[in-house]
C-alpha cells in the first residue's frame, strides 16, 4: 500500500482504542499524523492544523466518546475546510443518524473487521477517487521574491514534519531548474554575473532568498534523491550569453556533487511553459513563464496532499514516457546530460566573439 498520511482524531478516552487503530495503520505501510507526533513546546492547535492539512487522509473514530467531545468535531470540520478526504472510523454500535451522513467504515467494538474495512482499494479511492482528480487549495505568490520565499520555508516545513526520511525527492521541471542557483552568499560576483546587464541585477535581500531556496532544495536532493527535466538550450536575449553560461555552469557543478544513484536528468528541447517543483508527496509550487529579467510571476503554491500526489503520478508517468523516447535517452543518464550540457556552454559566444562579430557588421 503506498504509505499515505493519515491523521487520526479521537477523544481522549478513547486513545487505547487509537493506539490500537494507528497500529494498525503502520503496519499497512500508512504514516500516522496524529496529535502523539506533536514535539513538546510547539504550539498545539496550530501543529494540528498543519498535519491535517498536510495529510492524504483524515479519520475521526466516532464513538459514543466522540459524540460528546467538540474537538473531534471541530478537527473533522478543519479537515472539510481543507478538502482533506474524510473516512470515518464507526466503533462499536452508533446510533443511525450520527453516521447516516459520514458513509463510515464500521467495525465492532474491539475493532473487529478493521482490515476488511480499510482495504487498500477503499484507501486508495478515498484519497484519489478514479472519476474525478482532487481539488485543491492554493496559496499564490505574485512575486518571485515571495516565490523563493515559500520554496525555502515549505521546503524546511518538510523537514521539520519528516524527520525519519530527512527530506522528499525533488521533482522539477524547469529551463535550468532551482539549482542554476548558486550556493553562494548573496555578495559573491556570481549572483550579478547570472542576472546579465547592471539594470537587471537584484537586491541582495533577493540573493539571500533565492540561496536559501538553493540550499533547502540541495538538501532535500542529497538526502531522498532528485528527477529533473531540463532545457539547457534555452536561450536568455535579454539576460545575455554570460548569464546563460554562469547558470548552466552552475546547474553541471550542481549535477557533479550528487550521486548517481540519486539523481535522474533528462533533457528536452522546447519544454512547455513554466515551472513545476514537487518536494515528496507534501507540497508543489507550479509557475508560469517567466517575464524576462524580472523572474516568475504567479506562483501556485499547494500543500494538498491528494494534489500533490496526483501531481507526482503524472510526473513519474511524463518522466518515464520521456526516458523511453529514443531522441531523449541519450540524454537520461547523469554523466551523458552533463556531457551534452557542457558541449552547449562550449558553443555560447562569449561577449568579446558577440563585440567582434557585431564590429566587423559596421
Amino acid at each position: 500500500m503506498y504509505a499515505f498520511r493519515v491523521f487520526l482524531s479521537y477523544a481522549h478516552e478513547d486513545e487505547e482504542l487509537a493506539r490500537r487503530v494507528a497500529a494498525f495503520l503502520k503496519k499497512q505501510g500508512l504514516i500516522n499524523m496524529w496529535d502523539r507526533s506533536i514535539d513538546p513546546g510547539k504550539p498545539f492547535t496550530e501543529e494540528i492544523k498543519t498535519r491535517i492539512g498536510c495529510s492524504h487522509l483524515f479519520m475521526p473514530l466516532i464513538t459514543r466518546n466522540s459524540s460528546k467531545r467538540p474537538w473531534v468535531h471541530q478537527e473533522t470540520g478543519c479537515a472539510m475546510g481543507m478538502k482533506v478526504p474524510v473516512l470515518p472510523i464507526a466503533i462499536g454500535r452508533m446510533p443511525d443518524e450520527m453516521i447516516r451522513e459520514l458513509h463510515a467504515a464500521r467495525v465492532g467494538p474491539r475493532l473487529q473487521g478493521l482490515a476488511d474495512e480499510l482495504t487498500e482499494t477503499r484507501i486508495e479511492q478515498t484519497v484519489l477517487p478514479p472519476d474525478h482528480p482532487p481539488s485543491p487549495t492554493f496559496i499564490k505568490a505574485d512575486h518571485a521574491e515571495q516565490r523563493a520565499e515559500l520554496i525555502a520555508q515549505s521546503a524546511a516545513k518538510v523537514r521539520h514534519l519528516d524527520k525519519t526520511r530527512c527530506g522528499g525527492r525533488v521533482r522539477q521541471r524547469g529551463a535550468f531548474s532551482s539549482f542554476c542557483l548558486p550556493d553562494a552568499p548573496p555578495d559573491d560576483r556570481i549572483w550579478h554575473d547570472r542576472e546579465g546587464p547592471r539594470r537587471l541585477w537584484r537586491s541582495a535581500y533577493y540573493h539571500e532568498l533565492q540561496w536559501e531556496e538553493r540550499k533547502e532544495l540541495q538538501l532535500h536532493a542529497k538526502a531522498s534523491g532528485c528527477d529533473l527535466v531540463l532545457d539547457p538550450w534555452m536561450k536568455l536575449p535579454v539576460n545575455g550569453s554570460r548569464a546563460r553560461r554562469v547558470r548552466l555552469e552552475t546547474v553541471v557543478e550542481f549535477l557533479r556533487t550528487m550521486d548517481q544513484e540519486l539523481l535522474c536528468v533528462v533533457l528536452r528541447r522546447r519544454l512547455e511553459a513554466g515551472n513545476l517543483l514537487i518536494v515528496g508527496d507534501w507540497f508543489s509550487a507550479e509557475s508560469i513563464t517567466p517575464r524576462a529579467g524580472i523572474g516568475y510571476q504567479q506562483t501556485l503554491f499547494t500543500w494538498h496532499a491528494p494534489s500533490v500526489l496526483y501531481q507526482v503520478r503524472q510526473f513519474k508517468d511524463m518522466f518515464a514516457r520521456l526516458g523511453q523516447d529514443r531522441r531523449e535517452t541519450a540524454n537520461s543518464s547523469l554523466a551523458a546530460a552533463i556531457a551534452r550540457i557542457e558541449k552547449i556552454i562550449r558553443s555560447i559566444p562569449t561577449e568579446a566573439k558577440r563585440q567582434g562579430k557585431r564590429g566587423r557588421r559596421q
